[in-house]
Order: structure tokens, then C-alpha cells, then sequence
């Protein structure tokens, strides 16, 4: 109730009190969205993320990075970063998502590989930009390895049900380390880490890669550019058709010919890997203690593309450990 008065106030003092108020889906985390409607037909988001368990601070310096480096973030255009409110500019309806799934109808000049062209190009020019003027932390192997032990933590302990033993933890560890020792192939660059079609907007009126609205990104660091690569063609939530995949691959190169396509094909590989297995484990941790079992829908897919990553020879060592702890989930 407190935090609600809080809400009023805010709007109070932004004048928008007595606004028409849309209560928008809410994602994974603790925010949560509402569309403000203005007398005048003016519209508007408003983000409410407290600020104990969301990164208020980062999500509005991203913001402006992104902006400031002629990319399509939000603007915020107001906020209390003391309570967590924010109103930001409004991207409209036309996510990724809605367009590709058909909820939304595209115009006649649009196709899907238009649309991940432009999320390619949007990379591009990201991945162009000096990563150390975005104030970021590291994506270390530290931090990606603890994120993966999610996989043994919550899907095979919690929802399956099982015990890893020491040993066989230790020894996921040291292959997921050696792994990633194997990709510093590429320069660092500012990762967005959930760069996928929820969190993509297609903004008809803009030009070039400004079509791409990009959301959620509160969570950046410095890292890979791999990552993102991955994060949007092996989306948990939708099937992207493996010509596209390749169309992107070879779009994204193009644009960095000091990058050896082999080199690049492994470190995708294996961020593949360790970005799916975290997912697992995420999306069983939502289902277990968070009793959202919806997200266990979207394993499947999430293993699917697991098992393509697999393929790639240097993984053999994860392959044979995960063969000994989930044969079940493994198609090779």
C-alpha cells in the first residue's frame, strides 16, 4: 500500500493522476508496465521497479548511452530513481514477437529476414562502439560459469530431482572454463544479454537500424559479441528458420572481415551452449519457486538448440558430461 501511494504521488506530480492507466504484460522480473493515455491522446509508459531488486540506475545510463550512440532506447523522460518510477517514451505495440507470430499484421514491404536484418545491422553498430564509454561491468568466465551452475542448481536438482555430485560439478566447471578460454578471439563490446524478439520493436517510422526499438537492456555489461548473436537466433521463445540464421551470420560478418567465420562459428557454439543451459536452469528455477510452470513449455526449443551446438567438435567434452547426467535431453 505504501508503495502504491508512492505510484499516486508521482503521477501527481507529473500531472497524470487522473490519466487513463493500461496495465501492460509483465515479464519475468519485477518490473512492472502501464501505459499512460493523456487527454490528448498522448501516450507514455510507465515503469515501476523498485529499486531493491532492479537496477534503476543502470537501466536510465544504458538508456542514454544507447541514445547517445544514434540507437533506438526510450527516452526517459522523467524519474525517480530514489522509488524506482520511471515514464519513458512509448515504442507502441509492434514487437518482434507480435509481427513475426501474426498478432500484428506486417505491412506488405516487410517480411521476417527484413526484420532480423535490421536487429543484425543494430549489433553492427553497437558493436562498433568504444565499449569502455559505457561504464559497464565485466562479463567474466567467473560470472558466465556461476550463471550456467543454474542448469545443475534448479533444473536437475530442484525440478528433476537429482543430485550432482562434487566431483561431477567440479568437472562441469573445468569443461565450461577450458570452453570459453577458447573464444577471446574478438574484441570486447557492450552486450545487451536479452537481445531477442520480446525485447525488439519495429518503430515503421524511423530509418535504417533506428526501425529496431531495443528494450530491457538494464542488465548490459561488457563482454562478447557473440552473445547477442546467439541471444537473438536461438530465441527461447520463437523458431528462427535456419536460412535466416545464416543470412545473419554472414550479414554480421561482413561488416567485421578481420573476424575468422571459423573462430567466430566456435565461440557461438559455445556461448551457445552456456547461454541455453543458464536458460534451462532459469526457466526451472521460474517454474519450481516461482510455481510458473508455463515457462517448462519453452524447454524443448531452449534443448533443441542445445543439441545444434553440440555438433561442433569442440564441445565433444560437454556433450559426453551431459550425456552422463541428462541423456534423455540429448539428440546426437
Amino acid at each position: 500500500m505504501e508503495r502504491n501511494n508512492k505510484k499516486i504521488d508521482f503521477l501527481h506530480k507529473n500531472n497524470l493522476k487522473d490519466a487513463k492507466r493500461i496495465e501492460l504484460k509483465q515479464d519475468a522480473s519485477h518490473r512492472k508496465y502501464e501505459r499512460i493515455v493523456k487527454d490528448n491522446g498522448e501516450t507514455l509508459i510507465f515503469m515501476d521497479a523498485p529499486p531493491a531488486k532492479e537496477k534503476v540506475k543502470q537501466y536510465i545510463s544504458v538508456a542514454n548511452f544507447l541514445r547517445d550512440n544514434k540507437l533506438s532506447a526510450p527516452e526517459i523522460l522523467t524519474a525517480d530513481v530514489e522509488n524506482g518510477f520511471l515514464l519513458i517514451e512509448d515504442f507502441g505495440d509492434s514487437s518482434y514477437t507480435k509481427l513475426l507470430s501474426g498478432d500484428i499484421k506486417l505491412s506488405d514491404d516487410i517480411n521476417e529476414e527484413i526484420m532480423y536484418k535490421k536487429a543484425i545491422d543494430t549489433l553492427v553498430h553497437l558493436h562498433q562502439l568504444p565499449s569502455d564509454s559505457a561504464s559497464l561491468s565485466k562479463y567474466d568466465d567467473n560470472m558466465l560459469v556461476k550463471e550456467s551452475l543454474r542448469f545443475i542448481d534448479f533444473y536437475i536438482e530442484v525440478l528433476n530431482g537429482d543430485r550432482i555430485s562434487a566431483a561431477l560439478r567440479e568437472e562441469f566447471i573445468v569443461i565450461l572454463k577450458h570452453l570459453l578460454s577458447l573464444t577471446k578471439t574478438t574484441s570486447n563490446v557492450v552486450v545487451l544479454r536479452d537481445y531477442h524478439a520480446d525485447n525488439l520493436m519495429w518503430l515503421e517510422d524511423r530509418e535504417g537500424h533506428n526501425k529496431v526499438g531495443i528494450l530491457d537492456f538494464q542488465d548490459a555489461v561488457i563482454g562478447t559479441p557473440v552473445y547477442d548473436m546467439v541471444s537473438l537466433l536461438e530465441d527461447a521463445r520463437r523458431d528462427v528458420p535456419s536460412k535466416i540464421t545464416e543470412k545473419m551470420f554472414s550479414r554480421y560478418l561482413h561488416s567485421f572481415p578481420n573476424i575468422s567465420s571459423k573462430e567466430f562459428a566456435a565461440s557461438y557454439a559455445i556461448y551457445g551452449v552456456q547461454r541455453n543451459l543458464k536458460i534451462v536452469g532459469v526457466f526451472a528455477r521460474l517454474a519450481t519457486l516461482h510455481k510458473n510452470r508455463s515457462y517448462l513449455f519453452l524447454l524443448p526449443r531452449v534443448w533443441r538448440h542445445i543439441n545444434n551446438d553440440l555438433r561442433h567438435p569442440l564441445l565433444l567434452p560437454l556433450k559426453n558430461w551431459l550425456q552422463k547426467v541428462v541423456p534423455m535431453q540429448l539428440k546426437i
